[in-house]
Parts: structure tokens; C-alpha cells; sequence
């Protein structure tokens, strides 16, 4: 038993990291709020990234690719839901 399992630590990552799936496939199905779900999935995606680049001393950090990918993956997410929203006619943007 470590630390992290005392304080249920990868209990709360693995919720961590399912919130930020369903987030990315709620804001794929374009809902009304679909730009704020984007941009929720998306920092929460860089967020991982940047605290596993930051942290990476503890166990429940990211590798560093992996780190990488998803602080990369977190802004491609984001620019790509605002690049649709600015060409899609229904938007009035």
C-alpha cells in the first residue's frame, strides 16, 4: 500500500481521465454548450499534460511522451473545436 492508494489517488486519476473522454465525445456530438465541453475537455487534457510534464517525480504521472501527447492532444482539441465553430454557418460567427 503506497500513499496514493491511502488517499484513493487512482481512483480519482482513472475518474479523471474518464471525465475528459466523455467531455471529448459530448462535445463531438455538438450540443448547444458545445463550445464550452470543447474547451472543458481540452484544458482538462493539457492540464494531465502539464502537471505530468511538471510532476513527473510521482507515480501517477504520465510518462513523458505520453505527458507530451496529451498536452499537445488537449490544445489540438481546442483549436480544432474553435476552427469549426468559426466555419460553421449556424453559428452566425
Amino acid at each position: 500500500s503506497s500513499e496514493h492508494a491511502e488517499f484513493n489517488h487512482w481512483v480519482e486519476t482513472s475518474f479523471y481521465a474518464v471525465a475528459v473522454l466523455l467531455l471529448g465525445l459530448v462535445a463531438a456530438w455538438r450540443p448547444v454548450a458545445n463550445r464550452l465541453t470543447a474547451w472543458c475537455a481540452g484544458l482538462g487534457l493539457a492540464i494531465l499534460g502539464g502537471a505530468s510534464l511538471t510532476l513527473g517525480q510521482y507515480a501517477s504521472a504520465l510518462d513523458g511522451p505520453w505527458a507530451w501527447a496529451a498536452l499537445l492532444g488537449g490544445l489540438v482539441f481546442i483549436s480544432v473545436a474553435e476552427w469549426e465553430r468559426l466555419r460553421s454557418p449556424h453559428t452566425g460567427a
